[in-house]
């Protein structure tokens, strides 16, 4: 099954009226150069550049707190995760995958704070982000045309894939759009803003 292009998140792959939504190749790469292959890893955090840059990088306490998390995804083609809240913190990831998920948990002056699908937090520029309702899946899944198990297959949706949702969700369903396709995915497969409202 071919993957899409990185940063895209689906493929032109058609069978018998079924499109094949599949995730990038690779959504994200460490500072340094080093790829990784799997935008789910959770690696290892740069603590030695950290550590040696010292008290410069006492990430700042007074903080404007939110209400509670909310949710945004990424604007960006490419997007810099840093471990603190300005310029002057070493970036962590490279993100290069527009409209990603993430939940915002933070934020100071013009940086938010995130968690990303794979679980790792660090401080992006609000410049960065968007509020477009996104969801990431979470595993191979089906797009069904209503939102019943057994109503006909719309479009077989890979892990990883990111898809746009079109309505708040139900407490089983959520209607999206995944490539050119409109149509219902488990709640349970997405990751996301996906409780019911």
């Amino acid at each position: 099954m071919p993957a899409g292009r990185p940063g895209t998140g689906s493929c032109d792959h058609i069978r018998s009226g079924t499109v094949c939504v599949a995730p990038p190749s690779c959504y994200l790469s460490r500072a340094l150069g080093i790829q990784s292959g799997d935008g789910l890893m959770k690696p290892a955090i740069l603590l030695l550049a950290i550590l040696a840059l010292g008290p410069m990088l006492a990430v700042p306490t007074a903080r404007a707190q939110e209400d509670g998390p909310v949710w945004g995804s990424i604007a960006a083609g490419r997007a810099h995760l840093r471990a603190g809240p300005g310029r002057r913190f070493p970036i962590e990831w490279v993100y290069t995958a527009p409209n990603l998920p993430v939940r915002i948990t933070d934020r100071y002056d013009n940086w938010r704070e995130v968690t990303t699908p794979s679980g790792e937090s660090g401080w992006m520029h609000h410049s960065l982000l968007s509020a477009r309702r996104t969801a990431l899946v979470r595993q191979n899944t089906t797009l069904h045309r209503r939102a019943t198990g057994d109503s006909p297959a719309r479009a077989e949706v890979m892990a990883g894939a990111v898809v746009d949702l079109l309505d708040a969700c139900a407490p089983d369903w959520c209607r999206v759009t995944a490539g050119e396709w409109k149509g219902y995915i488990a709640r349970s497969a997405l990751w996301g803003p996906t409780d019911p409202e």
